[in-house]
Formats: structure tokens, sequence, C-alpha cells
């Protein structure tokens, strides 16, 4: 092996390492991101649940109210 030869195959090596070294980069840097989704989906989501269980009242004969209002209304007052 010439010398050139072994400037290029020390090349090659010293590339592969950098090219792996930043794929482990960016595969770390993409799990961060999937998990910072995973954690604003499930903020919205229990924010969804709470806006929900905020509008949905019992009255006081157990009756789900939906806004303040009987959702049935619309089908007792449909003349």
């Amino acid at each position: 092996m010439t010398k050139k030869e072994e400037e290029v195959a020390l090349d090659l090596e010293e590339k592969r390492k950098r090219d792996e070294a930043l794929q482990q980069i960016i595969d770390a840097q993409v799990a961060l991101n999937e998990e910072k989704e995973a954690d604003e989906n499930q903020q919205k989501i229990n924010d969804i649940k709470s806006s929900i269980r905020e509008s949905l009242i019992e009255d006081e004969n157990g009756d789900v109210l939906v806004n303040g209002q009987n959702p049935m209304n619309a089908v007792i007052n449909k003349k």
C-alpha cells in the first residue's frame, strides 16, 4: 500500500466516523422532537378533556347539562 493509498484510507475512515457521529446527533434530535410533540399533544388532549368537563354539569336531578342547558331541549321543544 502506497503512502497516498494510506492517506485516502485514513480520510475515508475519518469521513465514516464523522458521518456516524452526525447521524447519531440527528437521531437524538429527532427523538427529542418526537417526545416534545407527544408531550404537546397530550397537553392539548388534557385541555380538551378539561374543557368538556367544564361544559358538562349535572343538575339537581342528575341530568347532564351542556353549557347550562339540557341537550334534549331541541327535541322536547320541537313543534
